[in-house]
């Protein structure tokens, strides 16, 4: 993901499938800086409703060892629901990013 888009990814996942979730964050932050924690949270595009527990395998991701990417899982959902996870990154210089990813489950 590009700190310069305003479009959320998409991704596709099946209702039983369980997949891991990575945003890389090498080319987005400044000299020195790593990622100290990140957090993952779902919304139900459709009731507007927090499905964080029901869709974000726990909301705390792994930061990998060099402090570059954020991993996170995504599991359950019914076919035909859309959802937006929303990534909160903090950083080493205590900055913010968040990233948003569309969340479609289907059948296929």
């Amino acid at each position: 993901m590009d700190r310069g888009t305003t479009d959320p990814s998409i991704h596709y996942k099946q209702p039983s499938e369980k997949h891991t979730l990575t945003v890389d964050y090498t080319n987005r932050l400044p000299d020195s800086v790593t990622l100290s924690m990140a957090s993952m949270t779902a919304l139900n595009l459709r009731t507007r409703a927090d499905a964080t527990s029901n869709i974000v395998t726990g909301t705390s991701m792994t930061v990998d060892a060099d402090g570059l990417t954020a991993s996170g899982q995504v599991k359950n959902g019914v076919a035909g629901e859309r959802f937006k996870l929303t990534v909160s990154a903090l950083l080493s210089n205590t900055d913010v990013y968040q990233d948003e990813i569309i969340l479609e489950i289907n059948d296929k």
